[in-house]
C-alpha cells in the first residue's frame, strides 16, 4: 500500500491477527487475543531506495542482511511464504559482486547460502519438496560439502519417496561430519521407511504372483482336453492314416457320414 501512496496521503491499514499479536495478544493486555489492528497511515516523506547495482559493496551487504533478518522474523512467526520472499530479496542484493573484494565475495557467499538453506527449510515446512530441493541444489552448487544443504535435500527426497537419492545425500553428510546427530536420526527414519516400503512391495508382488499362478492352474484342464482331441474324430468314424486311406478308396468322393469332421 505504502509503495502506491503519494505524499501527505492517508490510508487505513488493517493487519490481521497472524501478522500482528496473534492468539497471545500484546501491549500488556491492551491488544486482545486474535485482534485485527487498524492503523491510520500518513505518508510524510519518502526517499526512493537505491537499486542493488547503484550500491557499493557495503550498502549491498547491509541491505541483504536487513532482508535476511526480516525473513528470519517471518519464519519464526510461521509465515513461510513471506519469509521466502524476504530471503530472495536478500540474495538479489548480493548478485552484483563485481565490486567486491575476495573477502567481501566470501562473506556474500555465506549470506546467500544461509538464505537458500532457510528457503529450503521454509519449503519443507510447507511440504513444497520440489521447491526445497531447488534451493538445496543452489547451495550444493557453490558448496558441495554443505551439511545443511545435503541434509535438507535428503529430507525433500524423503518427502517425494526418492529414498535412494535421500540415502546418498545422508551418507555424504555423515562422511563429512560423522557426528552429525540430525543426519543420523534422519538416516534411521529413512531405513525404517525403506523397510516398510520393501515389506509392502513384497506383499504386493506375492499377491500378483499368486493370482497369476492360480489363473494358470485353472487353464491347465482345458489344455489337456485340447491335447486329447488332437487325435482325430471322437466318434470313431475317422481312423488313423491307413484306415483313412482305405475309407477313401472305398468311399471315394463321399463325405464323412457322421458329419463329425469339419472341412479344411
Amino acid at each position: 500500500v505504502v509503495m502506491e501512496m503519494k505524499k501527505d496521503e492517508k490510508v487505513l491499514a488493517k493487519i490481521p491477527p497472524e501478522h500482528a499479536y496473534g492468539s497471545s495478544g500484546g501491549l500488556d493486555g491492551k491488544v486482545p487475543a486474535d485482534a485485527t489492528l487498524v492503523y491510520e497511515v500518513t505518508l510524510k516523506e519518502f526517499v526512493n531506495a537505491k537499486e542493488s547495482f547503484e550500491m557499493d559493496a557495503k550498502e549491498m551487504m547491509e541491505a541483504a542482511l536487513k532482508f535476511k533478518d526480516k525473513g528470519n522474523s517471518y519464519f519464526k512467526k510461521g509465515d513461510y511464504e513471506v519469509a521466502i520472499q524476504k530471503y530472495e530479496k536478500a540474495v538479489k542484493y548480493l548478485e552484483h559482486d563485481s565490486k567486491y573484494t575476495e573477502d567481501e565475495k566470501s562473506a556474500a557467499k555465506k549470506v546467500k547460502i544461509a538464505c537458500w538453506n532457510n528457503e529450503a527449510q521454509c519449503g519443507l515446512k510447507r511440504k513444497d519438496y520440489a521447491g526445497a530441493k531447488k534451493r538445496c541444489d543452489k547451495v550444493l552448487k557453490v558448496d558441495s560439502q554443505n551439511i545443511k544443504g545435503l541434509y535438507r535435500r535428503a529430507q525433500s527426497y524423503i518427502g517425494t519417496k526418492d529414498y535412494l537419492e535421500a540415502s546418498t545425500d545422508l551418507k555424504n553428510a555423515l562422511l563429512i561430519d560423522p557426528g552429525c546427530r540430525e543426519a543420523k536420526l534422519e538416516m534411521k527414519r529413512l531405513l525404517k521407511l525403506q523397510a516398510d516400503k520393501n515389506k509392502k512391495d513384497k506383499k504386493l508382488y506375492a499377491n500378483m504372483f499368486s493370482k497369476i499362478s492360480f489363473s494358470d492352474h485353472k487353464a491347465e484342464p482345458a489344455k489337456e482336453t485340447e491335447e486329447e482331441g488332437e487325435g482325430g474324430c471322437q466318434k470313431g468314424c475317422c481312423g488313423g492314416q491307413e484306415e483313412g486311406e482305405r475309407a477313401e478308396e472305398e468311399n471315394a468322393g463321399d463325405a464323412c457320414q457322421a458329419e463329425c469332421c469339419s472341412h479344411p
